[in-house]
């Protein structure tokens, strides 16, 4: 299912190669002068190296000015600070337990699911953990401070001289040898810049809905955003945040969740605060019956025999903006369709009724719809070779150019109304009717606009893939395995005007901003997929020197479950 709507050339072809199996306990992701690693038993330390696996019993610690970040199997990600020293002692579900024997912490404990924990003890006291951020230190006298930048983080003393204290978001609390735990105080100065806006409630200095709409405009985007965005991570079945450096070195705040907002609908939401500006990419897909707890469990885009699927994707909704510009792609009217091959093999594939792209502009009083494809009548008849040729034999919607991509979805042509006569896109229904653009957004919620749309021609388009900036042609083997730009660029012929042009940059790297190539990208597993992100940019002649640019990370799959692992 995952792979019907994340954005990449090369990403259906990354996520199919996840294979099974656990991964380690843990990982360090990236090095900064000596860090070393003793494993369990053994009696010599050795260098450590970004990779080095981190198992149950193994001790790591970092020297002076040294720094390095260790990657855990469910997303959790931990920095060890200069001069620290950390045991781990179990490192995998459903239990994590960690010993910071000197030194200084900074962890992210993703939302952890029922019945599990993740704990971090030091030689005076004890840390739960339920899903948060926060900070420990021990120093030498072992004294131990825990400071917690977002969520509540339960803290007590060994000895159990005093109470359990709920250590809440802005505080901190110290426990030093022979002593209970003191009352909370506020952050130390260093820390209160990293302060974590709080997603549990909304406060004056930080509404998050509020914030959105600011940032966005998205009070208009009613049928995508009309839920308050904080609500909506509380309810979230699966969520994840981080800081990262993008492909560009800019530094961005991801903000990622998985909600079931009703029976048949799963949604994807992806936010990136970067220091000039906002962008958002939600999916929303609805099935035609309820969905089960377990997404891992179903396919919905197609089956194995005729007649087997007995759920499907109906609707599909992709919105990716700016604030002020956006892209939009939806899907409508899917059904599975029985289909036989030449050999007689016999499947199932949902095809839909329409699939429309429509962008929008800044300051544009209405947005341009690009495409409206329909399937080919041979396609829709369970012919799957009707992709190719249309009753003429004629070539419907193949690459004849070689150029790297379908200039149209196979299976699919361009919509022609009855009357358009041979001009693709003279026929422009949606746009007559002058339809708002926020009312042009209702188009599952008003049967007016669904019509109009349904009844409007899109473009005629021709795409071609990019490595690095060159052509599929001119490019050799070597070049696209080496590249670590894969674009799509997709040329719109308008009747009477100047083309119109969207192409989309694709990037995958770390979290540290290093980019992969397109061979790095295709070679990920499951054992390496935490800690690389995608990110999607798109430029269009409609947004002049704008850019739609949004960062996501596949690990939030791989943790619901909707990863093949």
């Amino acid at each position: 299912m995952i792979k019907k709507f994340l954005p990449g050339f090369a990403l259906a072809s990354v996520l199919a190669v996840f294979c099974s199996g656990r991964v380690s306990a843990a990982e360090l992701r990236s090095t900064l002068g000596t860090v070393e690693v003793k494993k369990a038993g053994a009696a010599v330390w050795s260098q450590a190296r970004p990779k080095t696996k981190v198992n149950d019993g193994d001790v790591v610690r970092t020297g002076a000015g040294a720094q390095t970040e260790l990657r855990f199997d469910e997303g959790h990600k931990m920095t060890l600070r200069e001069k620290t020293t950390l045991k781990v002692i179990t490192g995998q579900s459903p239990e994590t337990k960690l010993d910071l024997v000197v030194g200084r912490i900074r962890t992210f404990v993703s939302k952890l699911k029922a019945q599990r924990k993740f704990e971090v003890s030091t030689p005076v006291a004890v840390a739960s953990i339920r899903g948060t951020i926060f900070e420990m230190e021990v120093t030498e006298n072992q004294a131990s401070r825990l400071s917690v930048l977002e969520g509540v983080v339960s803290y007590r003393d060994l000895a159990g001289l005093g109470a359990e204290v709920q250590v809440l978001k802005g505080q901190s609390v110290v426990v030093e040898p022979g002593m209970a735990p003191r009352p909370p105080e506020p952050l130390p100065q260093d820390l209160r810049e990293g302060l974590v806006p709080d997603r549990e409630q909304q406060t004056a200095s930080f509404d998050m809905k509020a914030e959105i709409q600011r940032e966005t405009g998205l009070a208009a985007y009613k049928e995508f955003f009309q839920s308050d965005a904080a609500a909506e991570m509380k309810t979230a079945q699966y969520q994840e945040g981080k800081t990262l450096i993008d492909a560009f070195g800019k530094r961005v705040r991801l903000e990622e969740y998985i909600l079931r907002p009703a029976a048949n609908q799963w949604s994807f939401v992806a936010l990136n605060t970067r220091e000039d500006r906002f962008d958002f990419t939600r999916f929303d897909l609805y099935a035609k019956n309820a969905l089960p707890e377990d997404m891992a469990t179903v396919n919905l885009f197609s089956g194995t025999g005729h007649n087997s699927m007995t759920n499907w994707v109906e609707k599909t909704n992709r919105l990716t903006s700016n604030g002020s510009d956006y892209l939009r792609e939806w899907q409508d009217g899917g059904a599975p369709i029985n289909m036989t091959k030449t050999d007689g093999t016999k499947y199932q594939q949902v095809v839909f009724a329409d699939w429309f792209v429509e962008a929008k502009a800044a300051g544009a009083s209405a947005p341009v719809l690009l495409s409206h494809w329909q399937p080919h009548a041979g396609f829709s008849g369970g012919n799957p070779l009707a992709t190719f040729v249309d009753a003429d034999n004629n070539t419907v919607d193949d690459d004849v150019d070689l150029d790297g991509v379908l200039d149209i979805p196979s299976g699919y042509v361009n919509y022609e109304s009855a009357d358009a006569g041979v001009t693709v896109g003279d026929t422009r229904g949606i746009d007559a009717a002058g339809f708002s653009n926020s009312k042009r957004l209702d188009y599952f919620a008003d049967a007016a606009v669904a019509a109009s749309y349904k009844g409007s021609e899109g473009y005629a388009r021709k795409a071609e893939t990019l490595f690095n900036d060159k052509t599929w042609a001119a490019s050799s083997s070597l070049e696209i395995l080496s590249s670590n730009k894969i674009s799509q660029l997709n040329t719109y012929t308008v009747p009477g005007q100047s083309a119109i042009t969207l192409q989309v940059d694709q990037y995958y790297f770390n979290d540290d901003g290093d980019r992969l190539s397109f061979l790095q990208a295709a070679s990920l597993t499951s054992d390496s997929i935490q800690g690389i992100n995608y990110e999607s940019v798109a430029t269009s002649s409609l947004y002049g020197d704008r850019k739609l640019d949004v960062v996501i990370s596949p690990s939030i799959f791989k943790k619901a479950g909707l990863l093949n692992n």
